[in-house]
Order: structure tokens, then sequence, then C-alpha cells
């Protein structure tokens, strides 16, 4: 049973492209000033609405820091129990913030799924024992994240709900 959505930030959940030379050279204040030109992806809100209605519980685990992350976070309304960021322990592709993510769910790997734009989301994920979405929509690198080859490759978020109810009738409680 799916109990938990662990979530990568940029260009999964929102469009955050107009930053990203901003965000490589660490000009948090210029990004700050950005966000608001940020973009949640169509179908995105549909998805949280899904997992708020199930009890599904999700969590942000990013390369960016938190304050970034919760600045993104607050001001589009996305539910995060918690951020495991950039400073929290090594990062991506290593799976030490997936297991992170994990020890403070206090779930199992099988109970968990993660999505993200980028290869090494993927690779720190399977690493983890978590099973791993690849989303084609915001990836700026998607030879890279097919040859990752996570367990599902979708290209419209909405394709998320489906993956959560087909492994939940496969993992029933």
């Amino acid at each position: 049973m799916i109990k938990a959505i662990i979530w990568d930030l940029d260009m999964t959940l929102v469009d955050s492209s107009s930053s990203e030379s901003y965000r490589k050279s660490r000009q948090w204040s210029t990004v700050y000033n950005l966000i608001p030109n940020f973009k949640l992806y169509t179908g995105i809100k549909e998805v949280l609405k899904y997992c708020s209605d199930n009890n599904i519980r999700a969590c942000i685990v990013t390369t960016s820091p938190s304050s970034y992350a919760n600045r993104v976070l607050k001001h589009f309304g996305i539910p995060s129990e918690f951020v495991v960021d950039y400073f929290s322990c090594q990062r991506k592709p290593a799976p030490d913030p997936m297991l992170m993510a994990l020890q403070k769910f206090g779930l199992k790997p099988s109970e968990v799924i993660s999505i993200g734009d980028r290869g090494i989301d993927i690779q720190s994920s399977r690493t983890a024992g978590i099973q791993c979405v690849g989303c084609l929509w915001g990836t700026q690198e998607e030879q890279t994240l097919r040859s990752s080859k996570p367990d599902y490759l979708i290209s419209n978020p909405l394709e998320i709900i489906e993956i959560v109810e087909k492994l939940n009738k496969l993992q029933p409680t």
C-alpha cells in the first residue's frame, strides 16, 4: 500500500526553469524574487488533492536549500510534511536523502514511491529500494532520465494517480 510520495521539487512539481541559472550560481535573493513567475504543472493540483483525499503523505527531497523549497511550497500551497534538502545529508544520486525521508515518515520502501525529472532522482530512489517514477513533463535531460530506467516513465502528472491505484491493488493493506 502506497502511504507516501517523495517528490522532487524543481521541474517536477513546478516549472522553475526561469531561475535555473540563478539557482546554479546560488543567487538566492534573485531566485526568491522569481518564485511568483514559476508555474505549477498542469495536473499537479489534482494529484495533490487525490493524495490528500486518500491520506497519502508527501515530502520533498531536493538538491536545493530548504529555505528556497519552503518558499516555493508556501507560494503554491503544496503540502509537504518535511523537506530533505541540500544540507541534510549526502545529496542525490546517493540514497541518503531517500533513506532519510523513509526514516522521517517511519515507512518501508514498499510503502513509498518517488517522483522526479532527473536521472539522479531515479538512481537515489532505486538504491534506497523505492519504486520510482520518471516525469517527462519538466525534464531537461530526457535521455538520461530514460536510460536510468525508472519503474514508470510518464508524461502527464495525472498518471501518478493511476500508478498509485495500481500499486495499491497489488499491495493491499
